[in-house]
């Protein structure tokens, strides 16, 4: 099978490498255009003004100077690889992309960049665990041990987004999306010139409370196991409200 790597830490971060070394040793032909530093929280972002560059590396693998999207887009679009991949899978993160940080991630927008050109995606990410590490190698064997199963469940609008926390059980647990409530805060420093610099001010460590129930990704892989959903691309509507706004503007 030739898969296409990406992801949002870079082309260099240990997830990607981790997870190509693991899918060429049970024989899969690794394609690659990553991000060349890192993209995270780019969500499905892209550049439409500003050229973006890819820059070869090695055969068949480039690492790209725009966003994660930008990787998928500009690789396919540009006929980068002179033929299309059997499927796509983004990561593996560092650190979860769960319930409502899938809106800002950088790894799901690839993935659903994936889908919109009509190739299988997937997408994977890892949380670190007590003794600073990540379970990338268990993850991307878990990835690789199973990836025809994990393909079935694509389909033309939805990918499927894995989070494995470190160490993590075999089981896999179907997971619902929640709403997640976020500890930072934005702290302003002002410059010389009059001007005001704000940063995030627990940027890339923000204290996270899930606010649904334990059914959640979330909730299942802080329990240990391995939390898998099935995510559709396109926006769902609220159909309740749907009608309400026919009978408001539509009397």
């Amino acid at each position: 099978m030739i898969i296409l790597l990406t992801n949002d830490d870079g082309y260099e971060s240990e997830g990607i490498r981790t997870l190509e070394r693991v899918l060429a040793s049970y024989g899969h032909e690794i394609w690659v255009c990553a991000p060349s530093g890192n993209r995270s929280a780019q969500s499905h972002a892209m550049n439409i003004i500003s050229p973006v560059k890819l820059t070869k590396y090695k055969d068949k693998h480039y690492h790209c100077s725009g966003t994660p999207t930008d990787c998928i887009l500009y690789s396919l679009k540009a006929n980068v690889f002179k033929s299309l991949p059997d499927c796509i899978i983004s990561g593996i993160n560092h650190g979860y992309n769960c319930s409502s940080d899938i809106l800002y991630s950088g790894t799901c927008g690839a993935a659903s960049e994936g889908v919109m050109h009509g190739i299988p995606s997937i997408a994977l990410s890892a949380e670190r665990g007590n003794d600073k590490e990540f379970c990338f190698e268990s993850a991307a064997t878990f990835v690789a041990k199973n990836i025809d199963k994990l393909l079935s469940l694509t389909t033309n609008d939805s990918f499927v987004n894995l989070n494995f926390p470190t160490p993590h059980t075999d089981k896999v647990v179907v997971s619902e999306l929640g709403m997640i409530s976020y500890s930072d805060t934005a702290i302003p420093i002002e410059e010389s010139d009059g001007t005001i610099t704000f940063r995030l001010a627990s940027a890339g460590n923000v204290e996270k409370t899930i606010i649904s129930d334990n059914t959640t990704d979330l909730h299942v892989a802080s329990s240990g196991d391995i939390s898998l959903s099935v995510i559709k691309i396109m926006p769902q509507l609220n159909h309740e409200k749907q009608e309400e706004a026919k009978r408001i503007f539509n009397a």
